[in-house]
């Protein structure tokens, strides 16, 4: 009994004394890109991008908001744009091939040697924030590259890595602002995204992200703030029809080429009323010829009295845009 009740006092002791075993590095549990893209040519010159890659019960989720600037007040509001995709990597794997946790905080301070004899006209700012546990680590994404790379002296490898993640990151959730026509139709006058759809946007909207942009000319927040107010929609109506007005006159859609080049004005023109109430033989007075058809295709579906059949009749159409001034 005795003999029994040392050893057990004797293995608690070597218990205690045992040194505890070393904490094993956290990997990283989510992170968040943000790329400044900006081009030569425009407007809009600048797009703003934040991709969110975090671990979810059901696996990593992506979810990526495009903040475009104002391009034409009229045509090119603000806008923002939401895509989201469920990938089967894991963070780590995405991250890969290192674990970006392990990197000394001191050295993701470092900033890329600038190039001194190039000349940037087009190209794309990227800083990514990795979460670590309990902590967050944000680096120049080329920076964190390099380290995950183990090579620290070469930018071209950790530039190729932030283009590898961003070509994974957009394969999953669809092309980004590279690829949109550099002449975009008008889009339709409503927000683009008219309220926070996601705990995601109501932390965008509230300037958590802003400091991921710092240094840049715009900032998430006052983009998506800017998203939300609706542009004035185009307006096209009948100023006058004379002698007599038809039954039903349904009006021109304005011609997106025509809202493009911010045409407006008015479209005059003469018409008879064949037998059947329908105008006939139409021919213009005056007005833009890029406005001349979608009124001609219109005034094709008004119909009119029976009784005013042979009889001719001039009419009026006036194209506003409604632009902000």
């Amino acid at each position: 009994m005795r003999l029994g009740t040392i050893l057990c006092v004797a293995l608690a002791l070597c218990g205690l004394s045992t040194p505890p075993q070393r904490k094993r590095d956290a990997w990283p549990s989510g992170f968040v890109l943000a790329k400044h893209l900006y081009f030569d040519f425009g407007p809009p010159f600048d797009f703003y991008e934040l991709y969110i890659v975090q671990r979810t019960q059901r696996g990593t989720s992506l979810e990526r908001i495009t903040l475009t600037p104002p391009g034409d007040a009229c045509i090119a509001p603000a806008r923002v744009d939401v895509a989201s995709a469920m990938l089967k990597e894991t963070v780590a794997e995405i991250l890969g091939p290192r674990n970006a946790c392990t990197v000394p905080v001191s050295e993701l301070s470092a900033r890329p040697k600038p190039c001194k004899n190039c000349m940037r006209f087009s190209g794309a700012d990227v800083v990514i924030q990795v979460r670590c546990g309990a902590e967050t680590r944000s680096a120049q994404s080329d920076i964190l590259g390099q380290y995950l790379y183990g090579t620290a002296n070469n930018a071209p490898q950790g530039a190729l890595w932030t283009m590898q993640l961003l070509k994974r990151l957009d394969e999953a959730v669809g092309p980004g602002p590279e690829d949109r026509r550099i002449f975009p139709l008008p889009p339709s006058p409503r927000p683009s995204v008219n309220r926070p759809r996601s705990e995601v946007l109501r932390e965008l909207a509230a300037g958590r992200f802003d400091y991921l942009f710092r240094g840049d000319p715009e900032k998430p927040s006052s983009l998506y703030k800017a998203a939300q107010k609706v542009p004035p929609a185009p307006t096209v109506r009948l100023v006058r029809s004379l002698p007599f007005a038809p039954l039903a006159a349904p009006m021109p859609t304005y011609p997106p080429i025509a809202r493009l080049a911010h045409i407006e004005g008015a479209v005059t023109f003469r018409a008879k009323i064949g037998p059947g109430g329908h105008a006939t033989g139409l021919a213009f007075v005056s007005g833009n010829p890029l406005l001349r058809y979608a009124v001609k295709k219109a005034v094709a579906g008004w119909s009119f009295p029976g009784k005013d059949a042979s009889k001719s009749f001039e009419a009026t159409i006036a194209f506003a845009p409604n632009c902000p001034r």
